[in-house]
């Protein structure tokens, strides 16, 4: 089992039962649900059978997915296991809004890709349950990124413990998620420097898209890195980065 997966589709099961209103869709986001209900550990803690997952910040997003099968179920177990998972990732932040064992790879200096997953899941959670505590735990890091922000909208794509860049190329799927982050923010607070933030990432991301190759699996996609020789998704171009991108796209428009 790999867990952050299971909460990931439980979002495209959860909004095919919207949009539908068929009910294998509602039923599957359930059992993957109680798949995530069963695992959980006595700390909150996702971290049996999935090497990668152990002990990984990030699954905070799980606790986002349980919340939606809440709102459309009203089960409160759901809500239950995201507080307890919640309430776990938040021992592992830091002061300054930095979390612990939050990336793939290297947790000393972890992805932005990564630092966003665990931002859109607490700030989302947060959202949900109306938690202005809640909210102000994804206001942290998402303030800290401002401050690195460069000046054509791009952000490096790792972080040290002290907020401090460890590489010069950038995480564009990162990118386009901390814009989602900060357009949220600017929904929730009316604070403008949100908002200004998420307009230089859009504008940073359309500046490295290729909209003139004949190939269709170049064009207008994002890739992994800027240059595309970084360490993320090394000469790749992803299909969750260009997703991210147009939900970043489609929230400035909103």
């Amino acid at each position: 089992v790999v867990f952050f997966n299971t909460g990931q589709v439980i979002f495209g099961w959860g909004r095919a039962f919207v949009e539908t209103k068929d009910e294998k869709y509602l039923r599957s986001a359930e059992k993957a649900a109680q798949c995530l209900l069963e695992s959980q550990g006595s700390d909150g803690a996702w971290r049996e059978y999935d090497q990668y997952s152990r002990n990984r910040t990030y699954n905070v997003r799980c606790a986002w997915s349980l919340l939606e099968v809440h709102r459309l179920t009203g089960r409160e177990e759901y809500k239950r296991a995201a507080i307890k998972n919640l309430e776990y990732t938040f021992n592992l932040q830091l002061e300054n809004g930095w979390f612990k064992y939050n990336c793939l790879d290297n947790n000393d200096q972890p992805l932005l890709h990564t630092i966003a997953y665990t931002m859109e899941g607490i700030l989302e959670s947060g959202a949900y349950l109306n938690n202005k505590d809640y909210i102000s735990k994804a206001q942290k890091p998402a303030d800290a990124l401002i401050e690195f922000q460069k000046e054509n909208g791009s952000l490096t794509g790792r972080f040290d413990s002290n907020w401090q860049p460890t590489v010069k190329w950038c995480c564009l799927t990162g990118i386009a998620q901390t814009s989602l982050v900060w357009l949220r923010l600017y929904q929730i607070t009316g604070e403008t420097r949100y908002l200004e933030a998420a307009r230089k990432a859009n504008h940073f991301l359309k500046s490295t898209q290729n909209i003139y190759s004949r190939n269709k699996g170049i064009r207008g996609g994002i890739k992994g890195s800027y240059p595309i020789y970084g360490q993320y998704g090394k000469y790749q171009y992803l299909n969750w980065a260009v997703k991210f991108f147009i939900d970043a796209l489609l929230l400035e428009e909103n």
